[in-house]
């Protein structure tokens, strides 16, 4: 599910009127890379003109962010953390 709300967001940049002239190629989805205790960590590919990777790059996590949050799925998992001198629940 995911993957293919990301998919999605993909798609809509390209297809959008401001972001898509600034992509040289379609971006892609190249799946996941990493698995990690906090949450999954997924690849992609986006081909700008020169200069504007940053900007694509935050308008894109932002799409990916709320795309993934109207779906229902959570970005990360952070474990609470014990501070020094404090007790944690079951301790």
């Amino acid at each position: 599910e995911a993957l293919a709300a990301v998919q999605h967001v993909l798609d809509a940049l390209a297809a959008d009127g401001e972001w898509g002239p600034l992509l040289l190629e379609p971006p892609r989805l190249l799946g996941v890379q990493d698995l990690l205790p906090a949450g999954v960590v997924l690849s992609m590919q986006l081909v700008t003109v020169a200069g504007a990777q940053w900007r694509l790059r935050r308008a894109l996590l932002r799409r990916i962010a709320e795309a993934l949050q109207t779906a229902g799925i959570p970005l990360a998992h952070w474990p609470e953390l014990p501070l020094p001198g404090h007790s944690t629940p079951g301790s």
